[in-house]
């Protein structure tokens, strides 16, 4: 963020040169006064504003996810930028190699087809959730008529659309206030991950639906294409730091926006 006095320039022309105010610089001999992120906030607080892009700061973002959400390395998933550009505490519980069983199991604890025990976070704690998975497995025969007629979502069956559904609502019953995410999976130029994607992406739109949970699509509108992959990835599939910036971005603004 910039701030500067506004001065004429009948000579349209741009100059750039020191200047004695607090060691910024002069543009066209107006001082620019430049504030980083930490400066914008206090800025704010000393003002009692509430833009929308502080309404996040300070809460508490559980993630969950696959390789794409647990990634290798800090600079390599979006969670981590997501932090940053939230001020928010986020936890990244994306698992590499996960499907929706795997899932499920991390969400509402249990051991997977796997054999891998997980222990359900405590979602009384949370302020917000995300939630994608598809890559892995992808959706099968499953429809949301898994679950059609079953009034206890602890017997939803182990299915996509089950396994989903169950996730939603068992952190809805730790924890109604809580704002969930769901979030399509992105691109991928890898065969098999394109039908699974394509096909995760039109079942947690219907589930989305379902519960009227916002929906962040970044099958499509991450940026993220066939074209671009070789640049945003390491493999065609999984996020570089580039890349992951990038998905962060597009759900930091997404998130504000609901």
């Amino acid at each position: 963020m910039w701030q500067r006095k506004p001065t004429s320039n009948p000579s349209g022309t741009t100059s750039v040169q020191p200047s004695s105010t607090n060691g910024k610089i002069k543009v066209n001999g107006a001082d620019i006064i430049v504030y980083d992120d930490t400066q914008v906030r206090n800025l704010i607080t000393s003002n009692n504003a509430d833009p929308s892009y502080m309404k996040y700061s300070g809460k508490r973002v559980f993630c969950f996810g696959d390789s794409i959400t647990q990634s290798v390395g800090a600079a390599n998933n979006y969670p981590t930028h997501l932090s940053t550009k939230l001020n928010a505490n986020v936890t990244n519980f994306g698992s590499s190699g996960g499907d929706h069983n795997r899932f499920r199991c991390i969400v509402c604890g249990g051991t997977s087809n796997g054999g891998l025990t997980f222990t359900a976070p405590d979602f009384t704690i949370a302020d917000v959730v995300t939630l994608t998975i598809g890559h892995n497995g992808g959706v099968g025969s499953s429809t949301m008529n898994d679950i059609s007629g079953i009034n206890d979502f602890n017997l939803y069956p182990d299915t996509y659309y089950g396994n989903f559904c169950r996730s939603i609502e068992y952190i809805l019953n730790q924890n109604q206030n809580v704002k969930i995410y769901l979030m399509t999976p992105i691109q991928s130029l890898n065969a098999s991950y394109i039908t699974n994607t394509a096909a995760s992406t039109t079942a947690i739109k219907i589930i989305g639906a379902k519960y009227a949970l916002p929906v962040i699509d970044l099958q499509n509108t991450s940026g993220l294409n066939f074209r671009n992959l070789s640049l945003f990835t390491g493999d065609g599939t999984h996020p570089n730091p580039t890349g992951a910036l990038k998905i962060a971005e597009v759900v930091y603004r997404q998130m504000l926006s609901y």
